[in-house]
């Protein structure tokens, strides 16, 4: 039940999502006249733990059990605020470009199945084609299968990944010794 008072100017406790959105004075007040003076209050019928309370262009959605603001949609132009420029100012200059961490030599990953196969036979793993799977005998004698046909896009990314937390790394070398950062 919402209780009216009329000296109530604060701004309501909000979740951390919500208050994202209050990030001026003006949104403040409407989104606490909203909160405690609304023009109209409803319930919202897929989610009756939550209410909406409305007010010039504010849109609340409440918990009904904690009366905390789990969301807030300002629509008036003086409560949002525009996009912030990457300028700090007229004399300011660009800012570097970040380096990428991509690229450089090549991909260490395999790319094709032939491609994994090949480094796997380089590894001391046995290949063979069995009907529609290909059986690899991996170093310590266990076995591991792959497919001969895939739709999946990520099947190649996560049979690599597989086989490299049982053991055998299939990535390439690049010839890079210098760690990253240190």
């Amino acid at each position: 039940m919402l209780v009216h008072d009329p000296h109530a100017t604060a701004v309501p406790p909000m979740t951390r999502g919500a208050a994202r959105h209050v990030t001026n004075p003006a949104a403040c007040a409407a989104v606490a006249a909203a909160y405690h003076h609304p023009t109209a209050v409803t319930a919202i019928p897929h989610a009756p733990h939550l209410e909406q309370r409305c007010r010039n262009g504010c849109v609340l959605i409440v918990f009904r059990d904690t009366a905390v603001v789990a969301t807030v949609l300002l629509t008036t132009p003086e409560t949002t605020t525009p996009a912030p420029t990457h300028s700090t100012g007229p004399n300011t200059p660009p800012r570097p470009r970040r380096r990428g961490r991509r690229g450089g030599q090549g991909n260490r990953w395999p790319t094709t199945w032939d491609e994994l196969r090949a480094r796997l036979a380089q590894r001391g793993c046995a290949v063979e084609r069995r009907r529609d799977r290909w059986r690899v005998t991996l170093p310590d004698g266990s076995h591991y299968f792959l497919p001969c046909r895939t739709s999946d896009w990520r099947a190649l990314a996560n049979a690599a990944a597989t086989l490299r937390t049982r053991g055998v790394d299939v990535r390439a070398d690049m010839g890079n010794t210098k760690k990253r950062g240190r």
